[in-house]
């Protein structure tokens, strides 16, 4: 859902700006951590739900590790979005809240963020989920 702004100007064209932003009722910023995490097995680095009576309004995540990792963001269990970290840029972070984009999740929603990789040894990776709830 794209959020569309209305612009008004004054007699000579400027642009009048409502200076009361919109404020959400809180943040979320949802941390977590997958350690220890086998090659080519897809592990859950974050798994939240949203509480009974809240609405989350998601807007971004950022995830990295000590190896080059797949992460997908699904929101109930749908793909939303991939992204691969790499030596050269090992942590990432996709923000989707420009233009107004957010994606809502209803009460008892979730949204999870997974990585997998394809190295002998063991990794460990993290990420944080971003976004307001009301």
């Amino acid at each position: 859902m794209v959020k569309r702004e209305t612009f008004n100007f004054d007699s000579t064209g400027r642009l009048l700006v409502d200076a009361k932003p919109t404020v959400k009722s809180s943040l979320l910023n949802q941390y977590g951590t997958a350690t220890g995490i086998p090659g080519n097995i897809e592990m859950d680095v974050i798994n939240y739900t949203v509480p009974v009576g809240k609405t989350l309004y998601f807007r971004a995540y950022t995830s990295g590790g000590n190896a080059d990792g797949l992460f997908k963001l699904k929101i109930n269990g749908t793909i939303i979005n991939t992204m691969r970290n790499s030596a050269a840029m090992r942590s990432v972070v996709v923000a989707i809240w420009e233009d107004g984009l957010e994606i809502p999740v209803n009460s008892g929603g979730t949204v999870k963020l997974t990585v997998i990789h394809n190295e002998i040894n063991l990794m460990n990776f993290e990420g944080t989920i971003l976004g307001f709830l009301e």
